[in-house]
Protein backbone atom coordinates (compact mmCIF):
# COMPACT_ATOMS: atom_id res chain seq x y z
CA UNK A 1 0.00 0.00 0.00
CA UNK A 2 1.65 3.39 -0.86
CA UNK A 3 0.87 6.02 0.97
CA UNK A 4 1.74 8.67 -1.31
CA UNK A 5 -1.57 7.88 -3.15
CA UNK A 6 -5.02 8.90 -2.03
CA UNK A 7 -8.07 7.57 -4.05
CA UNK A 8 -11.57 8.29 -3.32
CA UNK A 9 -14.37 5.90 -4.91
CA UNK A 10 -17.77 6.92 -5.77
CA UNK A 11 -20.89 5.96 -7.68
CA UNK A 12 -22.76 9.05 -8.48
CA UNK A 13 -25.78 9.59 -10.88
CA UNK A 14 -24.99 9.43 -14.92
CA UNK A 15 -24.42 13.18 -14.63
CA UNK A 16 -21.73 13.63 -12.03
CA UNK A 17 -19.95 10.18 -13.53
CA UNK A 18 -19.69 11.69 -17.06
CA UNK A 19 -18.64 15.33 -16.01
CA UNK A 20 -15.22 12.85 -15.12
CA UNK A 21 -13.99 12.71 -18.56
CA UNK A 22 -14.70 16.78 -18.81
CA UNK A 23 -11.95 17.13 -15.73
CA UNK A 24 -14.71 17.72 -13.38
CA UNK A 25 -14.87 16.99 -9.66
CA UNK A 26 -18.04 17.96 -7.29
CA UNK A 27 -16.78 20.30 -4.57
CA UNK A 28 -18.37 18.68 -1.98
CA UNK A 29 -15.94 15.47 -3.02
CA UNK A 30 -12.49 17.68 -2.55
CA UNK A 31 -12.98 18.16 0.08
CA UNK A 32 -13.54 14.98 1.17
CA UNK A 33 -10.50 14.05 0.19
CA UNK A 34 -8.96 17.19 1.58
CA UNK A 35 -10.06 15.74 5.05
CA UNK A 36 -8.35 12.36 3.94
CA UNK A 37 -5.71 14.28 3.49
CA UNK A 38 -5.29 15.81 6.58
CA UNK A 39 -6.14 12.22 8.32
CA UNK A 40 -3.12 10.61 6.41
CA UNK A 41 -0.50 12.87 5.73
CA UNK A 42 -1.20 16.06 8.70
CA UNK A 43 -0.52 19.27 8.25
CA UNK A 44 -0.66 20.42 4.26
CA UNK A 45 2.73 21.86 4.94
CA UNK A 46 3.94 18.14 5.14
CA UNK A 47 2.28 16.39 2.62
CA UNK A 48 4.77 14.43 0.34
CA UNK A 49 6.20 16.33 -2.19
CA UNK A 50 5.30 13.68 -5.02
CA UNK A 51 1.75 13.25 -3.19
CA UNK A 52 -1.45 12.29 -5.63
CA UNK A 53 -5.01 12.33 -5.15
CA UNK A 54 -7.14 10.55 -7.86
CA UNK A 55 -11.11 10.72 -7.93
CA UNK A 56 -12.63 6.99 -9.11
CA UNK A 57 -16.02 7.38 -10.05
CA UNK A 58 -17.95 3.52 -10.82
CA UNK A 59 -21.43 4.06 -12.68
CA UNK A 60 -23.14 0.72 -11.59
CA UNK A 61 -25.46 0.64 -14.37
CA UNK A 62 -22.87 0.56 -17.23
CA UNK A 63 -20.13 -1.29 -15.77
CA UNK A 64 -18.38 2.15 -16.38
CA UNK A 65 -15.49 3.49 -14.39
CA UNK A 66 -13.60 6.43 -14.60
CA UNK A 67 -10.82 8.18 -13.01
CA UNK A 68 -8.41 11.24 -12.79
CA UNK A 69 -5.96 13.06 -10.89
CA UNK A 70 -6.08 16.55 -12.87
CA UNK A 71 -8.81 19.25 -12.72
CA UNK A 72 -9.65 21.50 -15.11
CA UNK A 73 -10.02 24.99 -13.30
CA UNK A 74 -10.10 27.85 -15.47
CA UNK A 75 -9.44 26.22 -18.98
CA UNK A 76 -6.12 24.81 -17.16
CA UNK A 77 -5.71 21.40 -15.79
CA UNK A 78 -3.99 21.24 -12.16
CA UNK A 79 -3.25 18.66 -10.40
CA UNK A 80 -6.05 17.36 -8.09
CA UNK A 81 -3.79 17.06 -4.96
CA UNK A 82 -3.05 20.96 -4.98
CA UNK A 83 -6.70 21.64 -4.69
CA UNK A 84 -7.15 19.15 -1.95
CA UNK A 85 -4.08 20.94 -0.13
CA UNK A 86 -5.74 24.26 -0.50
CA UNK A 87 -9.13 23.21 0.94
CA UNK A 88 -7.03 21.59 3.40
CA UNK A 89 -5.61 24.77 4.52
CA UNK A 90 -9.09 26.52 4.68
CA UNK A 91 -10.34 23.27 6.85
CA UNK A 92 -7.76 22.67 8.98
CA UNK A 93 -8.40 25.86 11.58
CA UNK A 94 -12.25 24.54 11.50
CA UNK A 95 -11.79 20.64 12.22
CA UNK A 96 -8.92 22.00 15.26
CA UNK A 97 -12.21 24.14 16.68
CA UNK A 98 -14.70 21.51 16.37
CA UNK A 99 -12.44 19.26 17.70
CA UNK A 100 -11.17 21.75 20.85
CA UNK A 101 -15.34 21.97 21.24
CA UNK A 102 -15.85 18.30 21.94
CA UNK A 103 -12.79 17.69 24.12
CA UNK A 104 -13.58 20.48 26.33
CA UNK A 105 -17.54 20.00 25.75
CA UNK A 106 -18.50 22.89 24.29
CA UNK A 107 -21.27 23.38 21.90
CA UNK A 108 -19.71 25.16 18.65
CA UNK A 109 -22.32 28.68 19.61
CA UNK A 110 -19.44 29.17 22.38
CA UNK A 111 -19.84 30.01 25.79
CA UNK A 112 -21.14 33.31 26.37
CA UNK A 113 -24.24 32.10 23.32
CA UNK A 114 -24.78 29.61 25.67
CA UNK A 115 -25.08 32.09 28.81
CA UNK A 116 -27.05 33.94 27.06
CA UNK A 117 -29.57 31.12 25.88
CA UNK A 118 -29.55 30.00 29.40
CA UNK A 119 -30.74 33.37 30.92
CA UNK A 120 -33.61 34.02 27.76
CA UNK A 121 -34.77 30.30 28.95
CA UNK A 122 -34.78 31.17 32.52
CA UNK A 123 -36.50 34.76 31.88
CA UNK A 124 -38.91 32.69 29.84
CA UNK A 125 -39.98 30.04 31.91
CA UNK A 126 -41.02 32.74 34.51
CA UNK A 127 -43.10 34.94 32.10
CA UNK A 128 -44.74 31.66 31.35
CA UNK A 129 -45.49 31.09 34.31
CA UNK A 130 -46.72 34.77 35.30
CA UNK A 131 -48.61 34.65 32.13
CA UNK A 132 -50.60 31.45 33.83
CA UNK A 133 -51.14 33.74 36.65
CA UNK A 134 -52.04 36.24 35.16
CA UNK A 135 -54.62 34.12 32.72
CA UNK A 136 -56.03 32.68 36.16
CA UNK A 137 -56.26 36.88 37.30
CA UNK A 138 -58.42 37.31 34.06
CA UNK A 139 -60.31 34.73 34.64
CA UNK A 140 -61.74 35.84 38.07
CA UNK A 141 -62.10 39.43 37.23
CA UNK A 142 -64.48 38.19 34.22
CA UNK A 143 -66.32 35.94 36.33
CA UNK A 144 -67.04 39.43 38.96
CA UNK A 145 -68.25 41.33 36.29
CA UNK A 146 -70.92 39.11 35.24
CA UNK A 147 -73.64 40.31 33.02
CA UNK A 148 -72.46 44.41 33.64
CA UNK A 149 -70.83 46.28 31.05
CA UNK A 150 -67.97 47.79 32.77
CA UNK A 151 -66.64 47.55 36.37
CA UNK A 152 -64.03 49.98 37.57
CA UNK A 153 -61.62 49.44 40.63
CA UNK A 154 -58.44 48.79 41.95
CA UNK A 155 -56.74 50.33 39.03
CA UNK A 156 -58.38 48.07 36.82
CA UNK A 157 -60.67 49.06 34.33
CA UNK A 158 -63.25 45.57 32.59
CA UNK A 159 -65.39 46.65 29.95
CA UNK A 160 -67.30 44.73 28.18
CA UNK A 161 -66.94 45.21 24.09
CA UNK A 162 -67.97 43.33 21.00
CA UNK A 163 -66.09 44.15 17.47
CA UNK A 164 -66.79 42.96 13.82
CA UNK A 165 -64.96 39.71 12.72
CA UNK A 166 -61.83 40.58 9.99
CA UNK A 167 -62.35 40.47 6.36
CA UNK A 168 -61.30 36.82 4.45
CA UNK A 169 -59.26 39.37 1.67
CA UNK A 170 -58.15 36.03 0.18
CA UNK A 171 -61.56 34.22 0.28
CA UNK A 172 -62.70 38.19 -1.20
CA UNK A 173 -60.44 38.06 -4.15
CA UNK A 174 -61.23 34.77 -5.27
CA UNK A 175 -65.15 35.34 -5.03
CA UNK A 176 -65.05 38.63 -6.58
CA UNK A 177 -61.85 38.55 -9.05
CA UNK A 178 -62.04 35.10 -10.12
CA UNK A 179 -59.69 35.66 -13.20
CA UNK A 180 -57.01 37.98 -11.64
CA UNK A 181 -53.47 35.99 -11.63
CA UNK A 182 -51.06 35.86 -8.68
CA UNK A 183 -48.54 37.53 -10.48
CA UNK A 184 -51.51 40.69 -10.34
CA UNK A 185 -51.81 40.10 -6.76
CA UNK A 186 -48.02 40.10 -5.88
CA UNK A 187 -47.53 43.76 -7.82
CA UNK A 188 -49.25 45.34 -4.57
CA UNK A 189 -47.69 43.59 -2.04
CA UNK A 190 -45.49 45.77 0.14
CA UNK A 191 -41.59 45.76 0.53
CA UNK A 192 -40.99 42.97 2.92
CA UNK A 193 -39.55 43.05 6.13
CA UNK A 194 -37.13 40.84 8.57
CA UNK A 195 -37.84 39.53 11.18
CA UNK A 196 -35.89 37.30 14.21
CA UNK A 197 -37.34 34.69 15.97
CA UNK A 198 -36.16 32.44 18.53
CA UNK A 199 -37.32 29.08 19.67
CA UNK A 200 -36.65 26.35 21.54
CA UNK A 201 -34.72 23.58 20.49
CA UNK A 202 -34.45 19.67 21.66
CA UNK A 203 -30.90 20.69 22.90
CA UNK A 204 -32.91 22.83 25.69
CA UNK A 205 -33.28 19.99 28.21
CA UNK A 206 -29.41 18.91 26.80
CA UNK A 207 -26.99 19.54 29.79
CA UNK A 208 -23.18 18.72 28.66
Amino acid sequence: FCQKILGEIKCPGEKTHADVALGKVPPHYIVQMAHQGLTLWGHPDEWPVDAQGFYISYHPETEDMKYLNMVKEGGYYIPLVSMMKATARKLLPELQTFWMNVSSQTLPCGAAWMAAASQYLAIEQELDDAKTRLEASKIRLVDLLGDKPKEVGGGLSVIRSTRKGSVDYPELIKTLLPDIKEDQIESFRKKGTESISIRKTMEADFNL
